[in-house]
């Protein structure tokens, strides 16, 4: 995971993350959030210090994740689930069901939408 400048587009910094298939990034929370799909984490990056701290078993195959609302919501590709994690506690709540594989998600006009995608 690079940090990069957006005015110079230099890298000003880098996160190793060891977690497999890294997919998708938001920010939200003062933090940076990254899916890992290959091993169903997240990973929760400070931005200032860098420091990657990884939250297990959010749902099979996490693909699309926002931060908003007082929680970060990961959508699950391969098990069609919604999960909402606190922020704060790194605690998953029981994830939500969609009947299809949950594939992105975002928080807008206070609900968090998500896309379906057949499997």
């Amino acid at each position: 995971m690079l940090r990069i400048d957006p005015r110079s587009l230099r890298v000003t910094g880098s996160v190793p993350l060891l977690h497999g298939q890294p997919e998708q990034v938001a920010y939200g929370d003062d933090y940076v959030w990254v899916t890992n799909q290959e091993d169903d984490s997240i990973t929760r990056i400070d931005p200032r210090s860098l420091s990657p701290f990884t939250i297990d078993q959010v749902g099979d195959g996490p693909s699309g994740i926002a931060a908003g609302a007082g929680a970060v919501f990961v959508a699950n590709l391969l098990d069609g689930t919604v999960a909402r994690i606190d922020p704060n506690t790194r605690r998953v709540t029981e994830p939500v069901r969609m009947g299809i594989g949950a594939d992105g998600v975002v928080i807008a006009a206070g609900s968090a939408w998500v896309t379906l995608h057949e499997q």
